[in-house]
């Protein structure tokens, strides 16, 4: 009985070392794995969303459905080419799951950044006025667009932060007597700034669309400022 005590002992010396290499082993292998691709989708879906929720608007998505297929495509594409790439090059996992979300993330920032692909006429930045003494900064920041007046020389008129959404878009265009327009996307309204005797600028809310709804005395805006799907 006393001589076979040192071979149980190694033997579960033995079985315990199999067992720790093992779980070493394990772990190892979880460290390295990587994220499946339904696990990115996911995580792309919830980067999306948490990025839009603060500002979240059915009317703003549904008028949002052409251009949201399109970058659904163009992120589609974008991220094949990252699996790709990531396949050929093994990717930390940090790394892989930041390039498979870098399009959601683009599209939300971009437009805080004041960076946008084209500028049209309604969406001028910034946007000179009729006279050529004013000039206006529309940009989208956390919480809402501001509207920032300037003169010539870069002084500051009026600054004001709205509440229009800010991952919706919005369009401006100054028109005669040098009155600023605004549209919002977000609800169809639309929005006017003019300068008072006292050199301060006063904002009216227009009315919705093409009807007026103020008593404000300021004209019409420019049929310009409507986006093509608003004439």
């Amino acid at each position: 009985m006393e001589n076979q005590s040192p071979r149980l002992g190694y033997r579960s010396r033995s079985v315990a070392q199999s067992l720790l290499d093992r779980s070493i082993e394990i772990a190892d292998d979880t460290s390295r794995r990587k994220p499946s691709t339904a696990y990115l989708i996911v995580l792309n879906a919830l980067v999306f969303l948490a990025l839009l929720l603060p500002g979240l608007n059915p009317i703003g998505w549904i008028l949002a459905i052409p251009a949201t297929i399109i970058f659904v495509a163009l992120s589609g594409v974008w991220q094949g080419i990252w699996l790709h790439l990531d396949r050929r090059f093994r990717f930390y996992n940090v790394v892989r799951c930041v390039g498979f979300v870098l399009p959601a993330t683009a599209l939300v920032a971009f437009p805080y950044l004041g960076f946008e692909p084209t500028r049209p006429i309604n969406k001028q930045k910034p946007a000179s006025s009729e006279t050529g003494e004013y000039l206006a900064y529309v940009l989208a920041k956390p919480g809402g667009w501001t509207v920032k007046i300037r003169d010539q020389a870069g002084k500051t008129l009026h600054d004001e932060k709205t509440e229009f959404v800010p991952h919706l878009t919005v369009y401006w265009i100054w028109g005669p007597n040098d009155i600023l327009w605004l549209y919002n996307s977000d609800d169809g309204r639309v929005h006017c700034w003019y300068a008072k005797l006292d050199g301060t600028w006063q904002h009216v809310p227009w009315g919705y669309g093409h009807t007026q709804e103020t008593d404000v005395e300021v004209g019409g805006p420019p049929e310009n400022l409507y986006p093509d799907y608003a004439r």
